[in-house]
């Protein structure tokens, strides 16, 4: 596994993906660690083969292609690995498209690949002694990658939008720490922020009430409704 990862560490790209017991890294653990190239897919048993034994690759060296890689980097955080630079396919999808939520590998591998990655298997157990189903799963969707990768930057930079990616990725090790870590939260300065806000949408609220009331006779409007809001717009 050594001699593996330092010689893909010369790689530009590397595509990396993990299976894990569970989705929870303080409690969990990674069962396989897939790493692939444009012509080739390894797939690594963490039962057997520590996953420190990859630092050379997962830790600079090239860049780490996944999908979801805040996951993957808690798993690796958990075991005493920094990855980095990493290439997220969903983050990017997410910024290409303006959505505020992440889309599955699936979905991402038929628009831009026309490629079936069954899913299946995804929440199979991966605890015990695995099936060639299982290990034939974990490879195909690394091996995907850096294929989706390249087909997704094709699309970024048609729209101008590489900077933008590459800011979301040099955030991900900072945000999947967060995750990991857990933020301080003050409960007692949310809570009075929240009890002004509510003074204050209350009082703002009886102001509308009067101003619809004194403009065109309206009452008992809910300013929560769209569809009121807008009739009581165009009354008004």
């Amino acid at each position: 596994a050594r001699n593996l990862a330092e010689t893909l560490a010369t790689e530009k790209f590397v595509g990396l993906d993990l299976e894990t017991t569970g989705l929870d890294p303080h409690k969990d653990r990674i069962r396989l660690v897939q790493l692939s190239t444009n012509d080739q897919t390894w797939v690594i048993d963490a039962l057997q083969v520590p996953v420190t034994e990859l630092r050379a690759v997962l830790e600079g060296g090239p860049i780490k292609i996944g999908h979801n890689l805040k996951f993957d980097w808690q798993f690796l955080y958990e075991q005493g690995v920094r990855m980095q630079p990493v290439f997220d396919t969903m983050l990017a999808d997410q910024v290409i498209h303006h959505r505020s939520y992440g889309r599955g590998l699936g979905g991402l591998a038929k628009d831009y690949l026309d490629m079936e990655l069954p899913k299946e298997l995804q929440t199979s157990d991966w605890s015990g002694e695995l099936t060639q189903e299982q290990l034939d799963y974990a490879a195909r969707d690394a091996g995907a990658l850096p294929s989706l990768a390249s087909a997704i930057m094709n699309k970024a930079r048609e729209l101008e939008l590489q900077k933008v990616i590459d800011l979301e990725n040099q955030a991900l090790p900072a945000v999947g720490w967060m995750k990991y870590q857990g933020v301080g939260f003050d409960l007692d300065a949310w809570n009075f922020l929240a009890d002004q806000a509510a003074a204050r949408v209350k009082e703002l609220g009886a102001t509308l009430e009067q101003l619809a009331f004194e403009s065109a006779g309206l009452y008992s409007i809910n300013w929560d409704s769209p569809k009121q809001v807008l009739e009581a717009l165009k009354q008004l």
